[in-house]
């Protein structure tokens, strides 16, 4: 039980004097131990330790059986059930925990002194105060250490005052061993919970809840203060000497300063004098000690305030949780600026500030330690640091941010500017650099340092001096300043100044943030010609990618493309016929390509008049074009052979990048491609010798939907022959049948459906046998109940063939039933009328199919595999609408049917680079819409000719595969606690109600006419959050209702819910989701408020999981359970 430290009846009744605790129903899980383990079942002590009983300081002989747990086990399962302790024992729970912890920091302490004294608030307060409040931390632990000197047992550690050193020759357990098992399994979940600060609205700032003249102080302000005294606790431990004044001198501005914090609110002084005494320096602590608790601080929470933004609202007359936060920001800046032994553990620290600023929420807050980071950012003569500092400002943005639509515009701008002015320094610098070095300028470094004189200019302020931040900046910072920029792009929205209904200042920020963006992208196009490190270009390739896809106005204008075009070109001139420079230019030259058709032309020009006695290079950069603009490339493709005509040998480099080339061209045509570009293809694949980029290039191929190539490439090379394993050669042999079978496909038509199925079941069959092979650990096997986890590594594989082979085999059923409207000149049987009105609803299904892959595995996988999914979703979206026009009898389509479903929520736009792109988009405006003006003059008419004409034209058009079809992985399974807050629900009442099978559900009674809650609350896998594709901060739920039967079989029962799903009800529904903070750490608690149930009945409840990524789209999570609950709504006011 709760023994060794305190005994939980003396706190009880602290809490409510002069009466007994059960009365006032303060039944916590410590009373509830205590009672089971009461100190006269404790065994003795044989080495005759003494703890103290806090009354008399008389020694207690026993201390604890062996059955009894110590305080990190109890601490750790109040965690686990913070969601559903009431304020009372909250308040237990914290007044322990910060006892526990002084315990173990002053071992001298007299800590139950310090305990009471939350609680005898008639004996220990301040004279001075207006109201009673308690003494201040600092008189309380003076008089927690002064106090015990005439206690020479009562509640002393058996620590000596060097090292908390047992005396006793029997380890009793509070050791240093034992105070990290305290920090790691107690003090670390209490911390993580989410329990801190998390008090009812208005429940501190008023007097008359904090003085009550017959209990004292109430529950909500004890538990205000020794959460106040835990952080404080926290910071004194972490750094004994916190920095007096702000490190950072006059770089800090000061609106930005502890003092021009009008939100906090406080007094300063009081904190300042605790943190500044030498109190601190009493605490028996290492090295070691002060890193845990760092690492503590990493997983902090603490829970937003449910009635507005600001979550540090409470003010107490002796401390803020603003002051005592800053203090702890203050501790933990100063650990890592000069009290931590290694790069390392400075980069735990900065972590730990970042989170602690970012469970303040304070935007005053946010900004100053951005501000702060971002100068020991450049500061940092280490490139380990450098880069650990820009991780912690990238996860600032993106966590304070969340989501794309949610963003606080003002830190967006404030961030924006700071950090381009930081950019424009060190662009300044490397021009400084570079003309006083004594060594020759290059033509290259002229025109770099002319042009970036030219755009640096515009950016001058005054005079042209270099800060010091400038000074001293390397490449190592501007790839860090990069990487923090690159965040900013999601959260910087596109000006809309038609807007004539926004105010004029909201205009004017927006017009200042577009200038700024566009600057500071323009800034960031310079370093693509850095001329001393790779990496600095390649960091400004990848945010110069990220910032033209969300500023998409930004290549219209024409100076901009030509800016960036010089400095492409640049960048490539100072490559010296390096690949690796091209290679570091990719995602830049990819995404420019794309958004700009001159772009994409002019440095295509470009490579084959300079490029053309390095071929690599030149079909390199081909090769990048073609993936983006493949028209602009294969209008140019005989300029681009003539160049390598000459050559009698082409290297394997070269030879793979011309038929990656040719492959991409071949996406703008909407057949196969030509018999002689595939044999130029085969012809160059024959000088490739490595069976790794053999495979590379049929993945290629699969991708660019050139199935005929990748089948003669397996064929002839024979790459299942070369497998090793069993496993590969399996793969490989459904590469091989799935390639031959939509090349069949292609060549034939609508024709070739049925022996391309054949093939198509077969590698299906045989996946199936592969994916139960390679499942190595069967407790991953039925992971999921929706089954996609079903087999492991290859669920998406699995679900991408079936859902294909699916719509072919739909495909051939319309082809049949128009051949029969055809024969029989429209009379066809009832069965296939009824055939007839299914097939756009089975099109529908596997619309729907393809949605549920796509947000179950997009955030996954490439941006590429999300592209050919939407294209998929397209196809089977626009197979429905217009088997619907042209089979139905219809004088119109029913436009609210188009608009069924989420489609258009999570495809709005299709990549019309594909071929089967561009055909979708052009049968749509073009075929569809001329059938439904001759279907409305005659709704009678069957067009059974042209949908097998359309069928045929469809199954042709190249259909590619997602890449990351050939991606192999699971997706990791979170567990998840579904439960209902039990504060809320009655008694049960009856039990002769009718069974109900609840499939290992829990079952709850609700009573009818009231509102009640659930609670969603576990853990999100670390491997889950490593493998997205695009970082997620935010955990959302779907809730559905569902009317299950009723409650008895009376005769007079009336069972009015029999005749609908819904049992006629309108049954409460929630079109938004709910939402919740994911914690760095994976943990989230989600309340979920649920409206009354009039109705009695049996209802099942069921939640969808999902996440909302940084760009607001949201995405599917897989669960080891069902996240459903069944309710036993009954009327219990009779």
């Amino acid at each position: 039980g709760i023994d060794g430290v305190v005994r939980c009846d003396d706190v009880s009744s602290s809490t409510f004097p002069g009466t007994d605790a059960t009365q006032h129903g303060v039944n916590t899980l410590f009373q509830e131990i205590a009672t089971e383990y009461p100190p006269s079942s404790r065994v003795p002590i044989e080495t005759g330790a003494v703890v103290g009983n806090g009354e008399s300081g008389v020694a207690d002989a026993t201390i604890r059986s062996a059955t009894a747990r110590c305080y990190a086990e109890l601490l750790e399962e109040a965690s686990a059930l913070c969601a559903y302790l009431t304020p009372q024992e909250n308040t237990i729970v914290a007044t322990v925990a910060s006892s526990c912890l002084l315990a173990f920091l002053i071992p001298h302490s007299h800590f139950q002194g310090f305990l009471r004294s939350y609680y005898d608030a008639a004996a220990e307060t301040n004279p001075s105060a207006s109201i009673p409040y308690p003494l201040s931390l600092e008189e309380r632990l003076v008089n927690a250490t002064l106090s015990n000197q005439n206690h020479t047992s009562g509640g002393v550690f058996p620590y000596s005052a060097s090292r908390m050193t047992s005396l006793v020759a029997d380890n009793d357990g509070f050791t240093s061993s034992s105070f990290h098992r305290f920090l790691v399994q107690g003090l670390r979940p209490y911390l993580s919970c989410g329990i801190a600060f998390n008090l009812p609205p208005n429940d501190i700032g008023s007097k008359n809840n904090i003085n009550d003249a017959e209990n004292g102080i109430s529950c909500d302000a004890i538990l205000f203060q020794a959460e106040l005294d835990l952080i404080q606790l926290l910071a004194m431990a972490i750094c004994p000497n916190p920095p007096n004044e702000n490190p950072l001198g006059t770089e800090m501005p000061a609106s930005l300063s502890m003092e021009a914090d009008t939100e906090a609110g406080g007094d300063l002084d009081d904190v300042r004098q605790l943190a500044n005494s030498t109190l601190p320096f009493s605490f028996q602590l290492s090295y070691s000690d002060r890193l845990q608790f760092v690492r503590l601080c990493t997983e902090l929470v603490i829970p937003e305030r449910e009635d507005g933004d600001s979550r540090n609202g409470y003010r107490n007359d002796g401390a803020l949780i603003g002051t005592v936060l800053h203090q702890l920001r203050s501790a933990l800046f100063g650990f890592a600026s000069y009290g931590a032994h290694s790069e390392k553990d400075a980069g735990v620290s900065y972590k730990a500030l970042v989170n602690v600023a970012m469970n303040e929420g304070k935007s005053l807050s946010i900004q100053a330690e951005f501000h702060r980071l971002l100068h020991a950012t450049i500061e940092s003569k280490s490139e380990y640091l450098a880069f650990a500092l820009g991780d912690c400002l990238r996860g600032l943005v993106t966590r304070y941010n969340e989501s794309r639509y949610y963003a606080d515009g003002a830190f967006v701008r404030f961030a924006l500017g700071l950090l381009g002015d930081r950019i424009s320094d060190g662009i300044r610098m490397s021009m400084a650099s570079d003309e006083k070095s004594g060594g020759e300028l290059t033509v290259g470094t002229t025109i770099y340092n002319a042009l970036m004189n030219e755009n640096a200019n515009k950016r001058q302020k005054t005079g042209g001096v270099l800060s010091t931040t400038a000074k001293k900046c390397k490449p190592f910072h501007l790839v860090a300043l990069l990487k923090v920029a690159r965040p900013l792009f999601y959260f910087l929205l596109d000006s809309n100044a038609g807007n004539k209904s926004k105010e004029k200042s909201g205009l004017v920020m927006e017009a200042a943030e577009h200038v700024a963006k566009s600057q500071l992208v323009k800034d960031i196009t310079l370093l693509l010609s850095y001329p001393s490190s790779l990496a600095v270009v390649q960091s400004a390739s990848e945010s110069l990618a990220l910032a033209l896809s969300y500023h998409g106005k930004y290549m219209d204008d024409k100076s901009n493309v030509k800016h960036l075009y010089r400095f492409t070109r640049q960048a490539l001139e100072n490559a010296s016929g390096s690949v690796e420079t091209v290679q570091a230019l990719r995602p830049m030259l990819i995404t420019a390509s794309k958004q700009s058709r001159t772009f994409a032309a002019s440095l295509l020009s470009y490579s084959i008049k300079t490029c053309s006695e390095n071929k690599t290079m030149m079909w390199k950069i081909a090769a990048l074009i073609s993936s983006a603009r493949p028209s602009v490339v294969s209008n140019r493709l005989a300029e681009l052979e003539g160049c390598t005509q000459d050559s009698d040998k082409i290297c394997p480099d070269t030879a793979r990048n011309e038929i990656m080339t040719r492959l991409s061209c071949t996406m703008v045509s909407y057949t196969s491609a030509s018999s002689e570009s595939m044999q130029r293809c085969l012809s160059l694949s024959e000088g490739i010798t490595n069976h790794w980029s053999i495979f590379q290039l049929v993945r290629f191929s699969f991708t660019t939907s050139n199935f005929g190539l990748a089948h003669q490439i397996l064929n002839q090379r024979r790459l299942p022959q070369h497998c090793s394993r069993q496993q590969s050669f399996l793969w490989m042999t459904i590469l091989l049948e799935i390639a031959q079978a939509e090349e069949m496909l292609g060549n034939n038509g609508a024709s070739g459906i049925s022996d391309s199925l054949e093939i198509l079941n077969s590698s299906h069959s045989t996946l199936v046998s592969l994916a139960a092979t390679v499942q190595n650990n069967p407790s991953q096997k039925d992971m999921s109940h929706t089954g996609t986890l079903k087999l492991g590594r290859f669920g998406f594989q699995l679900d991408f063939l079936r859902v294909r082979i699916d719509f072919l085999n739909l495909c051939m059923i319309t082809r049949s039933l128009c051949s029969e409207i055809i024969v029989t000149g429209g009379n066809v049987s009832a069965r296939s009328n009824l055939v007839r009105h299914n097939i756009p609803k089975s099109f529908g299904m596997l619309e729907s199919h393809y949605i549920y892959i796509y947000r179950l595995h997009g955030l996954h996988h490439c941006q590429q595999t999300r592209s050919i999914l939407r294209i998929c979703i397209a196809m089977c979206k626009f197979m429905r609408d217009f088997v619907d026009v042209m089979l139905s009898c219809q004088t119109k389509l029913d436009t609210n049917k188009k608009r069924q479903g989420v489609v258009q929520d999570c495809c709005p736009k299709v990549d019309e680079r594909y071929s089967m792109g561009s055909l979708l988009t052009r049968l749509r405006t073009g075929v569809l819409e001329k059938v439904e003006v001759e279907k409305s003059k005659d709704g009678s008419l069957l067009h059974a000719p042209e949908l097998l004409n359309l069928l045929d034209t469809l199954l042709r058009c190249p259909s590619p595969f997602p890449p990351g079809f050939f991606h192999i992985m699971s997706i990791p399974c979170s567990c998840i606690n579904l439960s209902a807050d039990i504060g809320v629900l009655p008694k049960k009442q009856n039990d002769d109600h009718i069974p109900i099978d609840t499939k290992g559900a829990e079952c709850v009674d609700v009573a009818s006419g009231l509102p009640f809650k659930l609670i969603l609350s576990g853990v999100i896998p670390e491997e889950f959050m490593r493998s997205a594709d695009v970082e997620f901060n935010q955990i959302i739920a779907g809730k559905t209702l569902q009317y299950e039967g009723q409650l008895y079989e009376d005769d007079d029962a009336e069972d009015t819910h029999s005749e609908s799903g819904n049992g006629g009800l309108n049954l409460p529904m929630r079109h938004e989701p709910f939402s919740a903070t994911l914690q760095p750490c994976g943990q989230f608690i989600m309340p979920i408020l649920c409206e009354p149930i009039v109705r009695e009945g049996f209802y099942r409840i069921e939640l969808k999981l999902g996440c909302r990524d940084v760009r607001c789209t949201e995405w599917a999570m897989p669960t080891t359970t069902p996240l459903e609950i069944f309710l036993r709504v009954e009327d219990y006011s009779e």
